[in-house]
């Protein structure tokens, strides 16, 4: 298996194309450069955040806006405890962790988590009521 190597670019590492053709840009500011004042922080490699994206684009874990979720068997994923991962198109695509009490995935992703085993119960309840 051929390892995935991200190209560097002034903004940050670019991945792709996806099985589905999409371009996905691991954005510096997510990762500590500059001011992250407004931006949460991923923890995970660049190489694991772009594994996310492809997961949820090739499972088509998406809500009505077209934006992109995942969960990572509900590990940690930001630097602020973020366990769900939220990803939109800004050409290329990037995404950053989320905060249910910001964000939330739709109920519909959440129990489809649950079902498929990506989260435990536990954790769909906290997601549902915005605490995880």
């Amino acid at each position: 298996m051929t390892p995935i190597i991200g190209t560097p670019s002034p903004e940050g590492l670019r991945f792709g194309p996806t099985s589905s053709g999409k371009m996905y840009l691991c954005y510096r500011e997510h990762r500590g450069a500059g001011s992250t004042r407004d931006k949460s922080v991923w923890i995970i490699a660049e190489v694991d955040e772009y594994g996310l994206f492809c997961t949820a684009d090739d499972n088509d874990w998406k809500d009505d806006q077209d934006c992109y979720w995942a969960v990572k068997n509900g590990e940690q994923l930001g630097s602020k405890e973020e366990r769900v991962a939220k990803f939109w198109d800004r050409n290329p695509w990037h995404g950053f962790p989320v905060l249910t009490s910001e964000t939330k995935p739709p109920n519909t992703l959440i129990d489809l988590w649950k079902e498929t085993a990506q989260i435990s119960k536990a954790d769909a309840r906290r997601m549902k009521r915005s605490k995880l």
